[in-house]
């Protein structure tokens, strides 16, 4: 990836789907600035919708030397950050942000119970053919609006039924 152009590695990146459980060791592959901006445009941890990047550029930081810093690339790993937020179990007592603010934690536990629900709660009507013209309006209307949302397709990977 260090070898692209960076016009194809950001176009690659538009097309990232939300990370689920991905692995806790950093690969590096990507610049620090690719994660950063991954996590801010809300297309891996969609559940931060609300982060807002001009907050944390008037911030400055302190590095350990006390000399303020503005370049938040040098002093956040944000590789590190994203995957340890993208962890299922990333609050729970004995993880690494066990003490986070709860409202966090309950954000994230929201967000991944209506993700389930979506994704495995409506599969028997899908599959009946009965209501495709909503189903598909439905679809329009969520990714119009930014939402990503499994397709049929999808879910006929997860529950292991053949294609239609």
């Amino acid at each position: 990836m260090k070898k692209l152009p960076m016009e194809i590695v950001e176009h690659i990146c538009l097309h990232l789907h939300p990370f689920s459980d991905p692995g806790v060791a950093c690969t590096y592959e990507l610049s620090p600035n690719i994660w950063r901006d991954l996590l801010f445009r809300q297309q891996l941890l969609p559940w931060l919708w609300d982060l807002d990047p001009a907050i944390l550029e008037s911030q400055p930081l302190q590095h350990s030397n006390g000399q303020p810093s503005y370049s938040k690339d040098d002093f956040w790993d944000w590789e590190q950050l994203v995957r340890k937020l993208a962890q299922v179990e990333a609050f729970e007592p004995g993880n690494s942000l066990e003490n986070a603010p709860l409202r966090l934690r309950n954000r994230k536990r929201i967000w991944r119970l209506l993700d389930e629900g979506r994704r495995f709660d409506i599969e028997d009507w899908i599959w009946d053919g009965k209501y495709q013209k909503e189903l598909e309006l439905f679809y329009e209307r969520c990714e119009a609006s930014g939402l990503i949302l499994a397709r049929d397709e999808d879910l006929n990977v997860l529950s292991g039924r053949p294609r239609k």
